[in-house]
């Protein structure tokens, strides 16, 4: 019956949903620009990075980034990259923020930019990443994530992290649905790193029993999915993989992997917390 459910979002979702508060843009600086209505938001980082995604105040969501480790040449060392870091420590030059476009009742927010590290072939481009976030009244996301991958060189690990808030999430019931079946589990509290069991391998759909309300990530496109637990009992971060660039994964140019999921906040119809 949850699946069911879920796919009923899945369709609303697809067609648009109820009319409501149209998604506008709440604050914007020259680094990273605020989305959302009067019940909702989240921020977008000229990086591709998004924060502090609230509902009535609550962070659920901290912080949604790449973290990537490519290999250098001849060490066969990898590097961190991580989306939204600067320094070295990042992926590449940060492009200008875009203007968000509205669509109808939502924004869209639509970031191309090349991405490199100094350590591999000097800071040419590896490869090419188009990132869409289309924000949506009613608590709706939806992420895509286009790699086109300009040259040959092997990516130790390639993962998107939805980094979720451990207030809003500790101790709340979840169900990871993988197709033919579906595993219940609990967010538990933990100590420094380790492990979620229940949300690993081919996820689909994941549905938390937030105190607000529901919490739903759909995997539209993507690879496997793993969670874990970071900062003792601060944050829980879900990482889905991206397609084609797992463990040691050899990429080749003229190539593309694509990266696609929707989060639905845990709002009621009229915007507000249960």
């Amino acid at each position: 019956m949850r699946a069911i459910a879920l796919i009923g979002l899945l369709f609303s979702a697809s067609v648009g949903w109820a009319q409501g508060e149209p998604v506008r843009v709440l604050e914007r600086t020259e680094h990273a620009v605020t989305l959302g209505t009067d019940a909702f938001s989240a921020t977008v980082d000229r990086t591709g990075k998004l924060s502090a995604i609230k509902v009535g105040g609550r962070e659920y969501v901290w912080m949604i980034a790449l973290y990537t480790t490519p290999v250098t040449f001849g060490t066969g060392k990898g590097l961190r990259a991580v989306q939204g870091e600067t320094g070295k420590g990042g992926i590449g030059p940060a492009p200008e923020l875009p203007e968000p476009e509205q669509r109808g009742e939502c924004c869209v927010v639509t970031i191309s930019r090349d991405c490199s590290r100094q350590e591999i072939d000097g800071g040419d481009p590896l490869y090419h990443l188009t990132q869409t976030i289309e924000v949506h009244p009613e608590g709706y996301l939806h992420l895509r994530y286009e790699f086109d991958w300009l040259r040959f060189f092997v990516m130790n690990n390639a993962d998107l992290n939805v980094v979720l808030n451990a207030e809003q999430f500790t101790g709340r019931a979840f169900w990871a649905d993988y197709g033919s079946y579906v595993r219940r589990g609990i967010f538990t509290e933990g100590k420094d790193y380790s492990r979620m069991e229940g949300i690993k391998g081919a996820v689909r759909t994941l549905e938390v029993d937030c105190e607000a309300g529901p919490f739903d990530l759909w995997v539209d496109r993507g690879g496997s999915v793993s969670a874990a637990r970071w900062g003792g009992t601060k944050y829980y971060p879900v990482s889905l993989r991206v397609p084609n660039a797992g463990h040691h994964t050899e990429v080749y140019p003229g190539t593309r992997s694509v990266l696609e999921l929707s989060i639905k906040l845990p709002m009621s119809d009229g915007g507000e917390e249960k």
